[in-house]
């Protein structure tokens, strides 16, 4: 639908945050994704300007095949990018980050916590300057700001740390998120994974499902919860990456809420639970479960 809906709105400014590999039932590949996303840019005004990832090559050159002009923003100071993102560390609140806007260097506290989370701030902090935005008032807006729900919502319930990006789901968002979840977690920490088919992925699909079994096994979770399709290709990854834990089928809320039970018990440490996977998959349901039950039991 890009070209179609590029050709309506005629933009002064394009953000391309990424690319990677989603909808490749129809699109191919992450080269074609690129591509598909720059329509956008080429639709631009004659004046219009694009702000892209220099973290992502195919990236970098669909955007130099369109001609159009464009600034750079990245996570990786190796791009030379002018606008710059890096994650310092996790705050009682959530993260510090560290922001480069043309040579001006900013650390801000935000709610944001995760590292993963560099790339958006940077491809936000990036548009805001190009339009005209100080680099005091980017810092400050930053320290406000939240991202929008079930899209790394962090919330504590009792013991349970709860991660939500329970609204969508791709192989680069998958990994990102899960090495946020460990990393909240802390290396010994507990750990839950509920997750989802990825769908959309096409004739990848299953070797996208085995690559995440074996993700997950270098996590070395307490408990996998699994909700639709490839779940054997999941295990199958297990399996290869020598993980020790067994892949447990979804089944009502009430059901899951018992399983849990019976990992981690009812009292004891904290447990960082993450739940992600694409939107068919309806995970915030077990969300709200886990978070009343919870709030019932204080």
């Amino acid at each position: 639908d890009m070209d179609a809906l590029a050709a309506m709105l005629e933009p002064d400014v394009v953000v391309a945050v990424n690319v990677g590999a989603a909808h490749l039932e129809g699109l191919q590949d992450v080269a074609t994704v690129a591509r598909e996303k720059c329509k956008l840019i080429e639709a631009m005004r004659p004046e219009g300007l694009a702000v892209a990832s220099a973290d992502c090559p195919e990236l970098q050159h669909a955007v130099g095949q369109t001609g159009r002009q464009a600034v750079w923003f990245g996570t990786d100071p190796a791009t030379a990018a002018e606008y710059q993102c890096e994650f310092i560390s996790l705050t009682e609140t959530g993260g510090r980050f560290g922001l480069t806007l043309r040579g001006e260097r900013l650390e801000v506290d935000t709610a944001f916590a995760a590292p993963f989370l560099a790339q958006s701030l940077a491809a936000a902090a990036a548009a805001a300057h190009v339009l005209g935005a100080p680099a005091g008032m980017i810092a400050q807006r930053l320290t406000t700001a939240r991202l929008p729900e079930q899209r790394f919502q962090v919330q504590r319930a009792g013991r349970w740390i709860i991660i939500d990006d329970s609204y969508n789901a791709n192989p680069l968002s998958m990994a990102a998120v899960l090495q946020a979840a460990r990393l909240m977690a802390g290396s010994d920490g507990s750990l839950a994974l509920v997750l989802g088919e990825m769908r959309e992925l096409g004739d990848a699909a299953r070797d996208a499902h085995v690559t995440l079994g074996v993700q997950v096994a270098h996590l070395a979770p307490a408990a996998v919860f699994w909700a639709g399709g490839q779940g054997d290709a999941v295990a199958a990854g297990l399996a290869r990456a020598g993980g020790a834990m067994a892949v447990r089928g979804l089944g009502a809320p009430d059901r899951f809420m018992q399983e849990l039970a019976d990992v981690f018990g009812t009292e004891g440490d904290d447990v960082v639970v993450v739940f992600k996977g694409s939107r068919a998959n309806r995970l915030e349901r077990f969300v709200t479960a886990l978070r009343d039950a919870a709030q019932g039991a204080c």
